[in-house]
């Protein structure tokens, strides 16, 4: 009875292990419920002429627990192997069975190697992404400001900085930009020029302005240290008995 609830007829996926040991564990978990999924399609007449059908990510994830971002992830290495195509419709897709099928019955090694490392790779790639991603995202939640435009101008201030910041580096730029001006307009201007220049630090960006447009303020007072023992010697000095 036991042997009964664990076999496939009561929800258990299945995978091809040499095609795991190929292109990943999770790849060869998603790629035996698009099999499945491109089966059940053709017996409801659900695949067009060009073997494109429309993929139920919910069942996808029922099936393997892989959310959308993650089944995605696998779209994208089966995809640059050449073993999956996106369709022009919301999550339509065409796979190529036979190529799979050709992988795992073949021993060509020297194939398998060059799949494995371009897996490989991909992989990297999008730990470096979703690193860089988390990064940004965390910079973002330092933004305080309550007028969107301003605070849509400081995201994308943040994203072209892409992650050579950190918290204080977006508190003090909001600091200063605020101590500098209340205008908005010169407030997303200031923005638009750290955007695009990737400045850190807003002192830069306002003495390029001030040059620019010929105006001048009290900016030149941001970030400049404050010398507080010299102002109470100079005001002993100055105080008559």
């Amino acid at each position: 009875m036991n042997l009964d609830i664990l076999s496939t007829t009561y929800g258990q996926t299945t995978f091809n292990i040499k095609l795991a040991h190929i292109i990943g564990l999770k790849t060869a978990l998603y790629w035996s419920v698009l099999v499945d999924a491109l089966f059940q399609a053709k017996k409801k007449n659900k695949v067009s002429e060009d073997g494109y059908f429309v993929l139920d990510r919910k069942y996808v994830y029922a099936m393997t627990t892989l959310t959308t971002p993650e089944q995605k992830e696998c779209e994208k290495i089966l995809s640059s192997l050449g073993y999956l195509e996106n369709g022009t419709k919301v999550n339509s897709i065409r796979v190529d069975v036979g190529g799979i099928v050709k992988l795992i019955t073949d021993d060509d090694e020297k194939q398998i190697e060059q799949i494995k490392n371009l897996v490989s790779k991909i992989v990297d790639v999008d730990k470096d992404a979703q690193k860089a991603e988390g990064i940004s995202k965390n910079l973002k939640s330092r933004i305080t400001e309550t007028d969107l435009d301003i605070a849509e101008a400081l995201y994308g201030w943040v994203d072209s900085l892409e992650g050579k910041a950190n918290g204080k580096t977006i508190e003090i730029f909001q600091a200063d930009l605020n101590k500098y001006t209340k205008d908005k307009k010169v407030k997303l201007e200031l923005i638009k020029r750290a955007t695009i220049t990737g400045y850190r630090d807003l002192s830069w960006v306002i003495n390029a302005y001030e040059r620019d447009t010929g105006k001048t303020s009290a900016s030149k007072q941001i970030g400049a240290p404050v010398n507080v023992a010299k102002d109470i010697k100079e005001v002993n000095l100055n105080k008559k008995f």
